[in-house]
């Protein structure tokens, strides 16, 4: 038979085991809810980056058209989202030389 004193520390134990039970198996939902989270903000950055290219040629393609078209209203929108044109001035179209040929 246990004694009083026994009695109160092992339901003390007890207490505090379902206790420890329970901080465990909360900090394992969250854990597991971030990485749920993490894992799909990971998706979200390697479709970004697949797509980078993508974004890449449409933003070069609507570069290339506002500035054939001298369309300001275009280019205002491509400078709102951060990009710049600078317009490179054509180069002059050379004439090859022709060789003389001496005999």
């Amino acid at each position: 038979m246990l004694t009083r004193w026994q009695f109160w520390v092992l339901t003390g134990l007890a207490v505090l085991n379902l206790l420890v039970g329970a901080l465990n198996a909360s900090l394992f939902v969250g854990n597991r809810n971030l990485q749920g989270e993490v894992a799909g903000r990971q998706q979200f950055i390697l479709q970004s980056m697949q797509l980078q290219g993508l974004y890449t040629e449409i933003a070069q393609a609507l570069a290339d058209l506002s500035t054939r078209a001298n369309d300001e209203d275009l280019r205002r929108i491509l400078e709102a989202r951060g990009i710049t044109i600078s317009v490179m001035p054509a180069a002059p179209a050379q004439v090859p030389e022709r060789r003389k040929e001496g005999r």
